[in-house]
């Protein structure tokens, strides 16, 4: 690969930047807009310290998600090492999964943009959705990284639309991309069948470098059927029902937190001060979470209520007001002086998030075990007796 590629980055060096892409940006739309795609990649990475690849065997399925401003492509990427780990990394809708290592990892864009949009728009930085192991294998990601061979004047590349590899027909993308120094930094040959699909691809990290790094990739195809049937959170739970059981410490909907623990959060309070949990842990006492909005008419309605119900429950609970916003004046105007037994967090976002809370108010019932015991969204006029309810079945 190497000799093929420093000469052709040699003859396009002396061309202008258009003329490499000339035919490829027809390959670029291919890429882009697929659709369907479902492979399998054998995928080896060999490394200077050790005489042998790591080895990965990698499931692929994808499909164009525009309009998406976070990712070009809906994906499900499953992938097992040759020492036997196994994981899986989904996107879709703003929603990202990844496990590994017995651990699962979810984000979703709709609570908290930050994990997908690092420093906010125009960031260089790329998010959780797009550094996913092995999303660059991807089309749609091969197609962002063809559109900056195109637009990175750091790149130096040919495109063969129609030449032989091991005997087939092929498309090839080829050449260098040059460090601020004028060395080589990296060394790629892409090669695509004659209707874009990727065939296979070999990249050289910093080569003739102490850190030299070579990744091969060669995808396969068949009819199977493809594992993910619709890009949703119901379906991924389907594909992997022991998984989202097992691991999964916090939810995206309110409502599938009864029967499990209280998710970890470490919160600002009202009065300057933190408020700690720990997944699994047990509370001091049975605690009622109540998530306000200040925007939402019935916010002081629910204050009253609550307050009123706690005052007549056989059981003593402490109350615990989170807010999203961090303005201390309008929490402490809407709760006015909060007893003893009451706690207000503020700045809350992590912990609205890990909850899963989409309407105000939300109650969560957590008792001395710390398990969420009920949840009640919304206001309605039983809410006094429902809260009185709660809070004596929650010791």
């Amino acid at each position: 690969m190497r000799e093929k590629n420093v000469i052709a980055a040699i003859a396009a060096i002396a061309c202008p930047l258009c003329m490499h892409a000339q035919g490829v940006d027809s390959l670029y739309r291919t890429l882009s807009e697929m659709t369907g795609f479902h492979s399998t990649a054998d995928f080896e990475v060999w490394l200077p310290s050790s005489a042998e690849p790591v080895v990965y065997k990698v499931e692929l399925q994808a499909d164009c998600a525009a309009p998406d401003s976070l990712a070009p492509a809906d994906y499900l990427i499953r992938w097992q090492a040759d020492a036997g780990r196994e994981g899986f990394s989904a996107y879709f809708s703003g929603d990202h999964f990844r496990y590994r290592n017995d651990k699962l990892l979810e984000y979703h864009a709709e609570r908290d943009q930050s994990s997908f949009v690092p420093d906010g728009p125009g960031s260089e930085k790329r998010g959780v959705q797009q550094t996913a192991q092995f999303a660059d294998l991807l089309p749609q990601f091969i197609a962002e990284a063809i559109d900056e061979m195109m637009t990175d004047s750091s790149y130096r590349f040919t495109f063969h639309p129609d030449t032989i590899v091991s005997g087939r027909h092929m498309q090839v993308v080829d050449g260098v991309k040059l460090s601020p120094a004028g060395t080589e930094a990296r060394q790629f040959s892409y090669v695509f069948h004659p209707d874009g699909r990727p065939a296979s691809m070999e990249i050289e990290h910093n080569p003739a470098t102490i850190s030299e790094q070579t990744v091969s990739v060669t995808y396969s195809y068949d009819d199977s059927p493809r594992p993910l049937a619709s890009y949703t959170e119901d379906a991924l739970m389907a594909l992997y029902p022991e998984v989202f059981e097992k691991y999964r410490h916090s939810t995206f909907r309110a409502d599938g937190l009864a029967g499990k623990p209280m998710p970890s959060f470490s919160c600002r309070t009202l009065a300057s001060g933190r408020m700690e949990h720990t997944y699994g842990d047990a509370m001091p006492r049975p605690t009622l979470f109540v998530f306000l909005d200040p925007g939402v008419n019935s916010t002081a309605a629910t204050v009253a209520d609550v307050r009123s119900a706690a005052s007549q429950a056989p059981v003593a609970a402490e109350i615990v007001w989170v807010f999203t916003d961090n303005r201390t004046d309008t929490a402490s105007e809407i709760l006015g002086d909060t007893p003893a037994e009451e706690s207000a967090l503020i700045s809350a976002h992590s912990l609205v998030r890990d909850c899963g809370i989409t309407l105000y108010p939300t109650l969560i019932m957590v008792g001395a075990d710390g398990i969420v015991k009920n949840i009640a969204q919304g206001y309605n006029q039983d809410l006094l007796s429902d809260v009185i309810q709660n809070i004596t079945l929650s010791n």
